[in-house]
């Protein structure tokens, strides 16, 4: 099963193979633990990570960095916030079975990428180190490879931890 993954994260990450590997031993660990029918992701970014982990696929057309700006990129800036309007539609080859109800990011740019994949069920654009801002339990699942960017993950923790529906 790993190999699938790779195969899939090789075809996003050609200029970067060795993100590539890092994503599907990710995926491998996390995907089986992400099921039911409302599951909500922290730090989607521009969706592609997730995507591919449930399962979509895109063509050998699609190429991740499409839109990347790398014209400040020795300025430590974040070469993925842009977007340049592409329809990736054309090029999904295979869509996911299993959605994620909602994805949480602080960038629009990458919240308009991911809206292209029709992956998620809604987006919102909202600064997670002022915390979730949803107070009740409504999610089967949560998954975020962010914290590391928080000032405050246990903060962040604390707050998702009452949005999970306890499973008896």
């Amino acid at each position: 099963m790993v190999e699938v993954y790779l195969n899939n994260y090789l075809n996003l990450n050609w200029l970067r193979p060795e993100n590539a590997l890092c994503q599907a031993i990710d995926a491998f660990y996390v995907r089986p633990h992400l099921n039911g029918s409302k599951i909500l992701e922290v730090g989607c970014g521009n969706g592609y990570f997730s995507f591919t982990m449930m399962g979509g696929e895109l063509t050998q057309d699609y190429d991740y960095y499409t839109y990347a700006d790398i014209a400040n990129f020795y300025k430590n800036a974040d070469i993925y916030d842009s977007f340049n309007g592409m329809n990736v539609a054309p090029l999904i080859r295979k869509a996911p079975k299993l959605k994620f109800s909602l994805g949480i990011d602080n960038k629009d740019s990458l919240l308009a990428q991911a809206s292209r994949l029709d992956f998620y069920g809604s987006l919102l654009c909202k600064d997670l180190n002022d915390g979730i801002g949803l107070k009740e339990p409504y999610f089967d699942a949560v998954f975020c490879n962010m914290l590391h960017w928080l000032r405050d993950p246990y903060g962040l923790l604390q707050g998702l931890g009452k949005v999970i529906v306890a499973s008896g």
